[in-house]
């Protein structure tokens, strides 16, 4: 489940218009995060696309 639900943050983060919906998500998958640990650390090159996701949003690339 964590192997699909990861992505489909990512997506949402960089891609969504709004951004108020982009910082929602990137605080939900913060909650997400903290709750399963490590279990999807290496996974599939995760923690680049969460780093990536993130900086999009804090260096206010993603919404208007």
């Amino acid at each position: 489940m964590l192997g699909t639900a990861i992505p489909t943050f990512i997506t949402v983060i960089t891609k969504d218009k709004d951004r108020s919906v982009a910082m929602a998500t990137l605080q939900s998958l913060n909650e997400v995060l903290k709750a399963v640990k490590s279990l999807i650390v290496d996974e599939q090159g995760h923690p680049d696309a969460i780093a990536n996701a993130a900086r999009s949003v804090l260096m206010q690339r993603v919404g208007s």
